[in-house]
């Protein structure tokens, strides 16, 4: 009765916990999306990206403690004998959050850039900056665009296994007043968004799949027991 009595706790514990990260997660990308701004040309505007940032900076933090502290408990139910596979789900649940950093740290590259790029203008592509990298074809786009009386050439700081702008095409650029060289490119932005979505989704939803594990045996286990 005592063991029966004890897992229901861990049941309800744990399981609060998962579903209030679970909560959060929701509420976080649905509260606060991170939205492509038009023209971004005043103080006001930049304030914005600076939030999102600071967003950005807390749940990179929150996310992977919050599953430490998770995996800690399965790891210190193991040492107490309870279920041997608990190592593994503690595994299951932190080795994802390599993708999560990736992803996090591709997406805070991009806020920053929109924090600091606010100036709009047109740009050509002049060249697709093709390379072979491993054996494998990149491609880096050059941009040409003017700033004031001078004339800029850029070249896309990350390389794209796929060449998405032609060379002669004419794209939006956001440009950084101080320092023209420091800019983004719109419609190759959004790209790099989906994949840094991909990369966290992959380390948000593994983690709470192998956080979740142990509860889910339990909760078949006692259900056996009470059948």
């Amino acid at each position: 009765m005592q063991d029966k009595t004890f897992w229901l706790i861990v049941i309800a514990a744990t399981s609060l916990s998962v579903i209030s990260a679970a909560f959060f997660l929701v509420w976080f990308f649905k509260k606060h999306p991170i939205k492509t701004e038009t023209v971004r040309q005043s103080a006001r505007d930049t304030l914005k990206p600076d939030r999102a940032l600071k967003r950005h900076r807390f749940f990179a933090v929150c996310w992977p403690l919050l599953c430490i502290v998770f995996s800690g408990i399965i790891v210190y139910q193991s040492i107490q004998g309870m279920d041997e596979r608990f190592t593994g789900d503690a595994g299951f649940a932190l080795i994802p959050l390599v993708f999560f950093a990736i992803g996090m740290s591709m997406r805070g590259r991009l806020l920053k850039e929109r924090r600091n790029a606010v100036i709009l203008t047109k740009a050509t592509v002049v060249s697709s900056g093709r390379r072979m990298r491993a054996g494998k074809r990149y491609f880096f786009p050059e941009y040409e665009f003017q700033a004031g009386d001078n004339m800029y050439r850029v070249k896309s700081p990350g390389g794209y296994s796929v060449c998405y702008l032609g060379e002669g095409r004419e794209v939006d650029l956001y440009y950084a007043p101080e320092n023209p060289k420091v800019f983004y490119v719109p419609a190759m932005q959004k790209h790099e968004k989906r994949w840094a979505g991909l990369l966290c989704g992959v380390g948000i939803l593994w983690p709470l799949i192998g956080l979740l594990a142990p509860q889910i045996r339990a909760l078949l286990w006692f259900l056996e027991e009470t059948g």
